[in-house]
């Protein structure tokens, strides 16, 4: 990713993510600094709006990105163009929208 347009800068750790706790929606930039483990557990769905970007330039080496959704059978969406990093980890459907790239990491779904 590119960063520097708008969102939040998160360091290495455990996130427990509701629908508001940073902004994925279109457009904005979610950046990952430092070394070591970052394991996002949401709450809900994983959506990621138009033009995404999940910026992992400041990383150190060995360091992932895990996200988990719920098994309660949740979808995980990434809108069009979404630049995405990390491991997708859901109980339901992924979508990767026209455009939409994970470019270190997998997409494993439970039941889809």
């Amino acid at each position: 990713g590119t960063g520097g347009r708008n969102g939040a800068t998160l360091t290495p750790g455990v996130y427990s993510v509701t629908s508001q706790a940073f902004d994925l929606s279109s457009n904005s930039t979610l950046t990952l600094t430092g070394t070591g483990q970052f394991v996002f557990l949401m709450s809900s769905t994983l959506t990621l709006g138009t033009d995404v970007t999940i910026d992992t330039s400041a990383l150190g080496a060995g360091s992932s990105a895990y996200w988990v959704t719920p098994s309660t059978g949740t979808a995980v969406t990434l809108g069009p163009n979404a630049d995405f990093e990390g491991n997708i980890l859901a109980s339901g459907a992924i979508a990767f929208d026209p455009g939409a790239t994970d470019g270190c990491g997998r997409a494993l779904s439970e039941n889809a």
